[in-house]
């Protein structure tokens, strides 16, 4: 161990080393905590009180990353500043910010929340090792801090730094890992191409009998609804739409996507039993069939696409900004897998009286359905890409509509 007064010999503590010592060891006892909290919320993943873990993690991050965007803004001010030891812990916030991409693609959410916490606990160790290697102790002393003046020089290169290094960094980080989790997730129903968003329909035959996946998007340029259908059989077909059904009336707003649609120069997705001369079976969910914390989420959602549809879009942010925390392995259960049984199930019952299985549901939802589908005697006998939208038509409307603002 180093002896802190050889380190710094004749450095006198002032106030402002005093806060900047203060804000920088918050900051590592905040990650350090956040991490524990982060375990322990795995591994008490349970109902009520246990949930109260969970918003103490919550709050630990929210709190971490604030001292971490001033220390930033102060490295970025300041010559000798001690940061160091605290990159990895910056990185590490800044990934958990981004919900731990790109892990979600391969993991389930409780995995990843999982693997995200111990390699926020191992980083944390990490720096408080560093920590004591430079400085002689576990948190970062006033001393250090002496020496660390105002530079306007720097602040402006740290500024250049930030807008054309780091934040394009960021930028690229996340487009590559969203483009990463929809191919693995989507197994190869969706795609990201240069000119634009495509989807994969695939037939897949048993005898006589043929089941067509139609993965479809909720808002798409209006072309894209009627080249989804193009190739499908008329005789003999029916069609099993996706279309969540609200008996009870539960969602004050209902679910629109008129709205999201018009602001981006786009089309809603239509009802494809209008669209096709076929017989039409429904074998989606009902609200009442969801868990009332996916309820909660949906009631927030709806409001908000209701909202933009008047081209209220900061009463839209505003509304957003009251979603619940999510539960994501109970919306992952509501959302994605009980109603991908629903339709594996009606597709099963549907071909004891047709020989052709029109599926025009969400991308998402296509690989449940094709693993069941496959478990089966089913093959896959062809595939085509559709576009959905390209990314010019999309530009253009955004442009558009501010203009017209």
């Amino acid at each position: 161990m180093r002896d802190e007064r050889s380190l710094y010999p004749d450095e006198q503590p002032s106030s402002g080393s005093r806060w900047f010592c203060l804000v920088t060891n918050l900051f590592l006892l905040g990650f350090l905590l956040h991490g524990i909290l982060a375990f322990t919320a795995f591994l008490t993943a349970l109902p009520l009180p246990f949930r109260t873990i969970n918003l103490l993690r919550d709050l630990s991050f929210l709190g971490t990353a604030g001292l971490m965007i001033i220390l930033i803004l102060l490295i970025g001010s300041y010559r000798q500043f001690p940061w160091g030891a605290l990159v990895p812990s910056f990185v590490t916030v800044v990934w958990i910010g981004s919900y731990y991409m790109p892990l979600p693609g391969i993991l389930e959410w409780k995995n990843t929340e999982f693997v995200g916490s111990i390699i926020t606990i191992i980083v944390s160790i990490w720096t408080f090792m560093r920590v004591r290697q430079f400085h002689g102790n576990w948190f970062i002393p006033e001393p250090a801090f002496t020496r660390v003046k105002f530079s306007l020089a720097r602040t402006f290169r740290s500024i250049l730094v930030k807008l054309f290094i780091l934040v394009p960094a960021y930028i690229v980080f996340v487009s590559v890992s969203c483009f990463w989790m929809l191919e693995w997730r989507g197994h190869g129903f969706i795609h990201i191409r240069a000119e634009g968003l495509t989807t994969e329909t695939r037939v897949y035959k048993s005898g006589d009998k043929s089941v067509y996946l139609l993965p479809t998007v909720h808002i798409a340029a209006g072309a894209f609804y009627n080249k989804l259908l193009s190739d499908v059989p008329k005789q003999r077909a029916v069609v099993l739409p996706e279309g969540v059904t609200d008996k009870k009336k539960l969602l004050e707003s209902g679910l629109s996507y008129k709205g999201a649609a018009q602001s981006t120069g786009l089309a809603e997705q239509p009802d494809f039993r209008k669209l096709l001369p076929s017989d039409g079976r429904h074998y989606d969910s009902d609200v009442s069939d969801f868990s009332p914390d996916t309820l909660a989420t949906l009631q927030v959602v709806s409001t908000a696409l209701r909202q933009l549809e008047s081209s209220s879009l900061s009463q839209t942010i505003l509304t957003l900004g009251t979603l619940p925390q999510p539960n994501l392995e109970l919306l992952k259960r509501d959302i994605l897998d009980a109603r991908n049984a629903r339709i594996s199930f009606g597709i099963m019952e549907s071909l004891s009286a047709f020989d052709n299985i029109l599926v025009p549901w969400g991308a998402l939802h296509m690989p449940g359905i094709e693993t069941e589908l496959l478990k089966s005697s089913f093959k896959q006998a062809s595939s085509k890409e559709v576009l959905v939208f390209a990314w010019r038509d999309i530009l253009t409307a955004l442009l558009t509509n501010r203009a017209a603002r």
